[in-house]
């Protein structure tokens, strides 16, 4: 059967100190001399990469169809930051249910699809390994300009402005510019003052600077795109919803041609109404380690037993996720019972009602009360 795996998650000097040179050599089976540290990432010995490649913009250099000057323009020029945010990266299952030219074209589109969006170079490569076919896509968090072929910048500051009429709204400091003189940038400052313009401080009898808790000015970072923000700003959790729901359509129309009546549902169980247990990823080092358990186990003649704690949380999730099936059916069954024994009980009432409308009434003769008189007319006497 189809299984549907979407994982996103961002390459961070703040978090790791692995490079994007090193991870576009991981995912391409590829050999990275990265610029900045001076490593060499050497992944050509891998077999399981079937095809790979960059997909441009509009606008960006030609040059950046080769991995290794991208990513090293992207890590000694472009992202400069100790702690900056350098690239987007994805990892998701084939179907197996697809043949090795049909996944190709199903990575090949999707990341076009999100480089033509957001305007970003896309490395996809596909990996096939003990029939587990996966995508990987690795994508820089800055946008190329269309117009220029330069790199744009993620995020620019919006300040906290207000008028002398007391409204308020954001604005960046072209914005802030085109608003005119009567609109001033809002600072917090000292004695119980929170939030005030130059101007509202003076007439508070506050110095307009030397009595400000902080040099900068009130406001908040705003992202230029949702693929350079924390998963679209705004709903958190909105674009890596959209990003998994269009790989399960993709998925879905890939099938579709394929002649495959499998599909692939990117909603929860828990969002399908399914009351399962959810399993762990293993990733690839757990499952290599698992890999050799069994076949040692299998060599050996014994039963083969989880070695690692994931594998082991997955087989107790597997076993828990068992007993909730037969209970699901359990209920089920006596769900069905009792709908089909209310059902024909319901019938034969239906039934006994009906016959009972048809059954012609039975006259009874008139009985006078005891100790009555009957009158010749046909009453009651006294």
């Amino acid at each position: 059967m189809a299984i549907y795996h979407f994982h996103a998650g961002v390459i961070s000097r703040a978090t790791s100190p692995r490079t994007t040179c090193a991870a576009s050599a991981y995912i391409g089976g590829l050999r990275i001399a990265c610029g900045r540290d001076g490593r060499v990432h050497d992944y050509t010995h891998r077999h399981d990469v079937v095809a790979g490649g960059v997909v441009l913009p509009d606008g960006a250099s030609a040059g950046l169809s080769e991995p290794s000057v991208l990513w090293n323009e992207i890590e000694t020029s472009v992202e400069r930051g100790g702690r900056a945010q350098l690239a987007r990266e994805m990892d998701a299952a084939i179907p197996v249910e697809l043949g090795r030219d049909a996944r190709i074209a199903l990575a090949r589109g999707y990341a076009e699809s999100l480089s033509r969006e957001y305007g970003v170079p896309v490395q996809w490569a596909v990996h096939d390994k003990l029939g587990n076919p996966h995508v990987h896509l690795l994508a820089p968090l800055r946008s190329i300009d269309p117009d220029t072929g330069r790199w744009m910048p993620k995020s620019v500051n919006a300040y906290l402005v207000r008028d002398a009429n007391g409204n308020e709204r954001e604005a960046t400091a072209a914005e802030l510019k085109q608003l005119g003189p009567g609109w001033q940038k809002v600072y917090r400052y000292k004695g119980g003052a929170d939030q005030l313009t130059k101007a509202e401080a003076e007439a508070v009898g506050l110095h307009p600077t030397r009595d400000r808790t902080s040099k900068s000015p009130v406001q908040t970072t705003r992202y230029l795109s949702p693929w350079s923000g924390n998963w679209g700003d705004g709903d958190r959790g909105a674009e890596l919803t959209r990003w998994r729901e269009r790989w399960a359509a993709a998925c879905n129309e890939s099938l579709e041609r394929a002649g495959s009546d499998a599909r692939v549902d990117h909603r929860s169980n828990r969002e399908r109404g399914i009351e399962l247990l959810p399993t762990v990823h293993l990733g690839p080092n757990v499952t290599a380690t698992e890999k050799k358990a069994k076949a040692e186990a299998k060599a050996s003649g014994e039963e083969y037993v989880p070695v690692t704690e994931r594998a082991r949380t997955n087989e107790t999730i597997r076993r828990i996720n068992e007993l909730l099936r037969e209970l699901i059916r359990i209920m089920n069954e006596l769900i069905r019972t009792r709908r089909e024994k209310a059902k024909t009980l319901e019938g034969k009432r239906r039934a006994q009602r009906a016959a009972a409308r048809r059954r012609p009434r039975r006259k009874t003769p008139y009985a006078p009360q005891r100790g009555r008189k009957v009158s010749p007319r046909g009453g009651y006497g006294r």
